[in-house]
């Protein structure tokens, strides 16, 4: 109870919450540290997220396609995919390479062929103008603002699809520009237009329950291992079973850097902050030492001192962490619901906005990192205040 008394007296003399002097520099120390690697965290976590959905947006977890691209997929394909345990949602594909023109000038792409199963909900998200595809309506296109500004299109143009035939003359197929759409993924937007999955079965010749592929949709990516093992069981040695994260090596690599830079940042601001409680508590040992000098005269033993230094300490240390995480988690709100600050040049980055995402454990997780480090630093705070002789703490 002695401890708490005087501990209380030391914080509380003058009736405020925040100390005074160098300690609470120390407390801010630890506020802003924690603060900043919240949103570090929460960035580097939104990004990664974002991205990788993205990505996977394009053609799924993982795509079921035949080795022979010139063999379809049926529904027999389906009924095996629905056989395998795991939250996940599919769709079929078909697609050609072709060119698109228009009486002026002409790009190569890919006609991905979509179906009624299409899940638009993110696409639609990406379109800039007009409307998604109408699938009573095989005529339709969906093409990206980077097609649609080298081709000068608009909605409602007319243009024409043109697709080789071995040796005989080109196929050629007249369509109206629906929609124009920007995913800020110039590699996909510079090679991809969507069209009646229906029309481009008749081009390859796929009978009527036929397409070219199945795009599947994980809601858990901590399943992708175990999944991507059944379907290599489940399925025929002629289906492949292509995985996205395995076709965009290099940017999911990028991705797996920010932990790394994460893992760095968190360290240096945590040493930054215990460095920080470091000084303020060795500055009230001195600021305190006449009284610590009397306390220890009258017959307090170490461990009192020690005590009163782990009360003290602890109490900028929880008060730190609480500004901190107020601060982190305040500004991850505003921008998770408003999405007010922006990339000002998206297409390196992929969006528009700077996502953020956070877990309850990797939060926990990082205030324990801070909590423990600094605990070491009052541990040490603490050795050195007993150490002192009662004659120096009393001169000061």
């Amino acid at each position: 109870m002695f401890e708490w008394f005087v501990a209380k007296r030391f914080l509380f003399k003058n009736h405020k919450i925040l100390p005074k002097g160098s300690a609470k520099i120390g407390v801010m120390a630890v506020a802003i540290g924690l603060a900043v690697m919240l949103i570090a965290m929460a960035t580097a976590r939104g990004l990664q997220s974002e991205v990788k959905k993205k990505l996977e947006s394009f053609q799924g977890t993982f795509k079921l396609v035949s080795y022979d691209r010139g063999q379809a997929l049926d529904s027999s394909h389906i009924a095996m995919l629905t056989t395998i345990e795991a939250d996940f949602r599919s769709h079929k594909v078909s697609e050609r390479l072709g060119v698109l023109r228009n009486e002026v000038d002409y790009a190569g792409l890919l006609f991905k062929g979509v179906y009624s199963d299409f899940d638009t909900t993110v696409w639609e998200s990406y379109l800039v103008q007009g409307d998604w595809l109408h699938h009573d309506s095989q005529d339709g296109i969906v093409v990206s603002e980077e097609v649609a500004r080298q081709l000068g299109l608009e909605i409602g143009d007319s243009v024409y699809g043109l697709f080789p035939n071995n040796e005989n003359p080109p196929q050629q197929r007249r369509m109206v520009v629906q929609g124009i759409y920007n995913s800020y993924f110039a590699e996909f937007d510079q090679s991809v237009v969507f069209v009646s999955g229906e029309w481009v079965g008749q081009l390859n010749r796929y009978e009527a329950d036929q397409f070219e592929g199945l795009e599947v949709f994980l809601a858990d990516s901590k399943d992708e291992a175990s999944v991507y093992e059944t379907l290599i069981n489940r399925f025929p040695a002629h289906i492949e079973v292509v995985r996205t994260k395995d076709e965009q090596s290099v940017l999911f690599n990028w991705l797996e850097l920010f932990d790394v830079n994460l893992l760095i940042i968190s360290l240096v601001l945590s040493i930054v902050g215990a460095m920080n409680i470091i000084t303020s508590l060795l500055s009230v040992v001195f600021e305190r030492s006449n009284a610590i000098g009397l306390f220890r005269a009258l017959g307090a033993n170490e461990q009192s001192v020690r005590k009163l230094f782990w009360i003290q300490g602890s109490y900028y240390l929880g008060l730190g962490l609480l500004i901190g995480n107020t601060i982190g988690l305040s500004l991850y709100a505003i921008q998770h619901y408003t999405h007010w600050l922006t990339f000002s040049n998206p297409e390196e980055y992929y969006i528009t906005y700077i996502p953020v995402k956070l877990y309850v454990s990797e939060v926990l997780l990082l205030n324990a990192l801070v909590f423990g480090l600094s605990a070491m630093v009052l541990w040490l705070v603490s050795r050195i205040a007993v150490r002192m002789t009662i004659t120096k703490l009393i001169r000061g």
